[in-house]
C-alpha cells in the first residue's frame, strides 16, 4: 500500500491520460476554432499581417497541447514508480 504500488499507479496513469486527452483536446480545439474572436485582444498591433502571424503561432501551440499534458502525466508516473530524470531505478 502507498508509494510504488504498481497497480494503483497504472490505474491512475490510465485515468490521468484519459482526462488529459479529454480536457486537452476539448480546450485546445475550442480555443483554435475561436482564435478570430480572442486573438485581436492579445496582439498589441492588430494589423492583418500581425494577426496572420499570431494565428500561425497560436495554431502550432494549441493543436498539439494535449501532448504536453500527456508528457506531464507520464513524467509523474515515472516518479511514482521510482525513476528520476538522472538516476536508475531506486529500491
Amino acid at each position: 500500500m502507498g508509494a510504488k504500488n504498481k497497480d494503483r499507479i497504472l490505474k491512475g496513469l490510465f485515468w490521468s491520460i484519459g482526462y488529459a486527452l479529454l480536457i486537452g483536446i476539448t480546450l485546445g480545439w475550442l480555443a483554435f476554432f475561436t482564435l478570430d474572436l480572442w486573438l485581436p485582444w492579445c496582439v498589441k498591433n492588430p494589423s492583418k499581417e500581425m494577426l496572420e502571424y499570431s494565428f500561425v503561432r497560436a495554431s502550432l501551440l494549441l493543436l498539439p497541447g494535449f501532448l504536453f499534458m500527456i508528457l506531464d502525466v507520464l513524467s509523474g508516473t515515472l516518479r511514482g514508480l521510482g525513476y528520476t530524470a538522472n538516476s536508475e531505478k531506486r529500491s
